[in-house]
């Protein structure tokens, strides 16, 4: 087989945009499902012995899920036309290197589970809680304000995990649903939100129960990561809608 004939079946096996909207449309597809699944978890009533497990190996999943979906489809589309293509993915690669290292840096640094929301970390003088995981690094709460804080950086810093637990406190607060609530189950629903927060130190988990049997009134008690989060916690029940009065600390 001569060169000329070589190349000429070697292209002629590429994929094709079929191929590539075929691919893109299944990996979406994956996609969407595993963000069901993982909203389902979050939200469902059963399967509370395995379901911390369950989570913990689908934000796994989704954190590789990500960056391999878009190998795929790069490659898809380098391999439709090598020589044309490849030179239209070049240019952003070259000019966009840091970027990308940062955004695969990132998902390495996801993979750990102690790096996440709500966890007090320490990168040279900057000290706070992760109030956010963002594609490029995370956002760390502190006194002064949020401070961004790089994936490189955050590797090539070096960091210190926080876990004194004498910092923080436990609190009792006495909430109230909104009267629009409907017949939701409002401690499940109340409890889905703590989860959102960056304040709640669980290690520890919260506490929620009814007042009494005929009250809507939820009886809260939480361990804070630092005792000055039970007024911010405070403010952020009532942008949510809930009437909340702090009714005792170190409880």
């Amino acid at each position: 087989m001569n060169g000329s004939n070589f190349l000429n079946e070697l292209f002629s096996s590429l994929p094709t945009w079929k191929t590539m909207i075929w691919l893109s449309a299944l990996l979406i597809g994956i996609y969407i499902a595993l963000r069901v699944l993982a909203n389902f978890l979050k939200q469902t009533q059963y399967l509370r012995v395995i379901r911390p497990l369950l989570n913990r190996i689908l934000k796994k999943i989704l954190i590789l899920y990500e960056p391999i979906a878009l190998i795929l489809l790069f490659g898809t589309f380098f391999l439709i036309n090598p020589l044309y293509h490849g030179g239209i993915l070049l240019v952003p690669l070259i000019v966009g290197f840091s970027q990308v290292r940062n955004y695969l840096t990132g998902k390495l640094v996801q993979l750990d589970d102690n790096i996440t929301t709500g966890t007090i970390i320490q990168v040279n003088e900057v000290q706070g809680i992760i109030s956010r995981e963002g594609i490029w690094g995370i956002h760390v709460q502190t006194r002064e304000g949020i401070h961004f804080i790089s994936y490189s950086q955050l590797l090539a810093s070096g960091y210190t995990l926080i876990t004194n637990k004498e910092i923080g406190k436990f609190s009792i607060l006495n909430v109230t649903p909104p009267e629009n609530s409907g017949n939701r189950n409002e401690i499940i629903t109340l409890m889905d939100l703590l989860t959102t927060t960056p304040y709640v130190d669980w290690n520890y988990k919260p506490d929620l129960s009814h007042t009494d049997r005929h009250s809507r009134s939820i009886r809260v008690r939480v361990f804070l990561r630092e005792n000055s989060h039970i007024e911010a916690l405070s403010r952020l029940m009532e942008e949510w809608g809930y009437d909340c009065i702090v009714m005792d600390q170190n409880a």
